[in-house]
């Protein structure tokens, strides 16, 4: 062997590849239904989702904090518990609850 060639290193690196087709995510969630999704598949999942909304309601200032996995710095979700906080109607009762009280005004004439 001369010294220009070199051994080839056995490189170990999985690159984690996305997938970004509706129905390909949905075949996966059926089969796992603990399939990891990111931020991204998530508005793909749910199209009324922003960016900026599911940056607030992963924050912690949110009053009901929608359900994540943190991996490093970024989010992933799993499908069925964001469905279910989607669909939960503890945010709307507890916003209803507040009860104003009306005083009745007299007018003078």
């Amino acid at each position: 062997m001369s010294k220009k060639e070199h051994k080839k290193k056995a490189k170990n690196i999985t690159n984690v590849m996305y997938n970004y087709n509706k129905a390909d995510l949905l075949d996966k969630l059926k089969s796992d239904p603990t399939f990891l999704i990111n931020k991204a598949q998530l508005m793909i999942m749910f199209p009324w989702m922003t960016s900026n909304y599911i940056k607030h309601q992963t924050s912690p200032r949110a009053k009901f904090k929608m359900p994540i996995k943190r991996i490093g710095n970024k989010p992933f979700f799993i499908y069925n518990q964001v469905f279910a906080y989607v669909n939960n109607p503890q945010e709307i009762k507890e916003e209803n609850t507040e009860v104003k009280k009306v005083t009745k005004v007299k007018l003078v004439t």
